[in-house]
């Protein structure tokens, strides 16, 4: 109690402040009946639960797109090899064996493919089209992805005898 003005003890037992004259207000956190001396053990495990699951979406994101680019990097390679493989068809002369049209070595089949790959080509005199002196190339690489899965591309190209 204050012993030098017993009116301010009384003011401050109603909740009067002192400087103004005015009643005080009670604290948001006491009148609901929390206390704010920090978080409870629920409000933590919660939030530890929300970013869990967030660090599990971000990490199958991840993944995701390791995978997509695993699979874009073996498909440009495959690619890669099939167009090499069609300029060097495109540059041989008109009449080499490679470009023959018989049937016993159509389709033709690389000896020398890169390792993992099956590449084959059909050559298509196009004079029954009325395109004379012209050859279709038709080129097909074959190869497995890292699950066994058969993967392939197919390029054509028109060779004339020029």
């Amino acid at each position: 109690m204050n012993s030098i003005n017993p009116e301010l003890s009384s003011r401050a037992k109603r909740g009067i402040s002192p400087q103004n004259g005015m009643k005080r207000k009670k604290s948001i956190l006491k009148s609901s009946g929390r206390s704010d001396r920090g978080f409870t053990l629920i409000e933590v495990l919660i939030a530890l639960t929300i970013l869990a699951v967030g660090f599990l979406a971000v990490a199958k994101m991840q993944i995701t797109g390791l995978m997509s680019n695993q699979y874009a990097m073996v498909l440009t390679e495959g690619t890669t090899w099939l167009q090499d493989r069609m300029e060097m068809l495109m540059g041989l002369p008109f009449d080499d064996s490679r470009l023959a049209i018989t049937d016993e070595n159509n389709p033709h089949v690389d000896e020398d493919p890169p390792e993992g790959y099956t590449i084959k080509w059909t050559v298509v005199d196009l004079a029954d089209d009325g395109i004379i002196d012209a050859k279709k190339v038709t080129l097909t690489g074959q190869w497995k992805n890292r699950f066994g899965t058969t993967q392939a591309v197919t390029l054509q190209g028109i060779k004339n005898s020029l």
